[in-house]
């Protein structure tokens, strides 16, 4: 951009530096925000979990001809698994589950599936704001899902490995983050007004800068006088 041409690095950097106790004033000023909306505006969110075995045969319990292809497709049906998880039937089965205190879209707004690395270990994930509610649903989701799935899925067994429990404590709003992002927020902020200004004001404030910019020597310097109260003029000294 034209504005930002021949901008002086140097020049910028004692503006910041002039103003440094604005700069820190301001970036705590939003830290202080942040902590502030985290804590009291922000409503906490919970998550627990659940997590299910997938096998692409029906009785897993016998491991005699188990083979690799048999991983691979095992690995395969995780995929399948997490789309089916969030169908309406699988929701409405939930949902029953659940007595019907959750509608499926109420549900399906509250879950989410992966697969766990390159395994046939399918994790299901809930978040709720309230910490009993997230587990009751995950594990409705463990009682009445994988029933219903392997009942599409022919030739495959499901068995869960962990139920979800209680969550202890939330795991959004991330304060100390909020606070870190408001902070860096404000400090950016107010660097980018003061360095604007700058670039902005082309006053020529001393001798050296005519010199640079044109080149030519400065033949004489007019001082800066002021009137005191008694009518006496005398020279006024800057402050440095």
């Amino acid at each position: 951009m034209a504005l930002f041409e021949g901008l002086d690095i140097i020049r910028i950097a004692k503006v910041l530096l002039k103003n440094w106790l604005l700069i820190l004033a301001a970036s705590l000023v939003a830290a202080a925000a942040g902590f502030v909306w985290s804590y009291y505006f922000v409503a906490p969110l919970y998550r627990t979990h659940i997590s299910v075995y997938i096998d692409n045969r029906i009785d897993p319990s016998d491991l005699t001809q188990r083979t690799q292809g048999d991983l691979g497709a095992a690995q395969r049906l995780v995929n399948t698994y997490i789309a089916m998880i969030s169908s309406n039937t699988v929701l409405e089965r939930v949902s029953n589950e659940l007595e019907g205190k959750y509608s499926p879209s109420q549900i399906y707004s509250m879950i989410s599936a992966s697969g766990v690395g390159n395994t046939e270990i399918l994790r299901v994930t809930v978040t709720s704001k309230i910490p009993r509610e997230a587990m009751l649903v995950a594990n409705a989701i463990a009682a009445s899902a994988p029933p219903v799935i392997a009942g599409f899925v022919e030739g495959s067994s499901v068995k869960i490995i962990d139920y979800a429990q209680i969550p202890g404590a939330p795991f959004s709003p991330n304060i100390p983050v909020n606070i870190l992002v408001f902070f860096a927020a404000g400090f950016l902020f107010v660097s980018g007004v003061l360095t604007l200004a700058e670039v902005l004001d082309t006053r020529i404030k001393s001798a050296e800068e005519i010199k640079n910019m044109f080149e030519f020597p400065v033949l004489g310097i007019i001082p800066n006088f002021k009137r005191g109260r008694r009518g006496k003029v005398y020279r006024r000294r800057d402050k440095k």
